[in-house]
């Protein structure tokens, strides 16, 4: 079971990073300035830099990334934890937000701040733009905390 769970593990969490890192890339290159309307007034991917942390709150840079490096190391620590626990969904999802937040840091790294561009608009309220690894975080995140409710749902 431990090197099968290795082995999908792993190819969800790359599978997680390069489906980000093409979105956002196919994102910079494709989109008009305009942005592309999906479903009328409703879905739309507009390019946008988040060079702040979570629904755009702004923080200097060195504290996004001395936060950001302190958050990857700890969801690794509990990684690790989890796997010696044979805790293998709660690995599985840790190794996806691990993969997401990663993914996040290297646009901060490498493009100044996060590429976000899914937008929805429901009447005059807008929701923040957001981007694939948010999507795997929040998922994530959503059945984690399932898990942990309901003590029994991994054994």
């Amino acid at each position: 079971m431990k090197k099968r769970f290795l082995i999908i593990s792993s190819i969800s969490f790359l599978a997680v990073l390069v489906i980000d890192q093409i979105s956002k890339y196919l994102i910079i290159k494709k989109i008009p300035e305009t942005g592309i309307f999906l479903l009328e007034d409703f879905l739309s991917f507009n390019l946008t830099f988040n060079y702040g942390i979570g629904f755009g709150l702004l923080l200097p840079s060195w504290t996004i990334t001395v936060l950001t490096v302190g958050l990857i190391g700890l969801l690794v620590y509990l990684l690790i934890n989890q796997i010696k626990q044979r805790l293998y969904l709660t690995s599985f999802l840790i190794s996806l937000v691990t993969a997401a937040a990663l993914s996040n840091f290297t646009d901060r790294l490498f493009r100044g701040g996060v590429v976000d561009f899914v937008s929805i608009q429901i009447n005059s309220f807008t929701w923040p733009s957001f981007n694939f690894a948010d999507i795997v975080i929040t998922v994530s995140a959503i059945i984690l905390i399932f898990i942990t409710f309901n003590k029994n749902s991994e054994k």
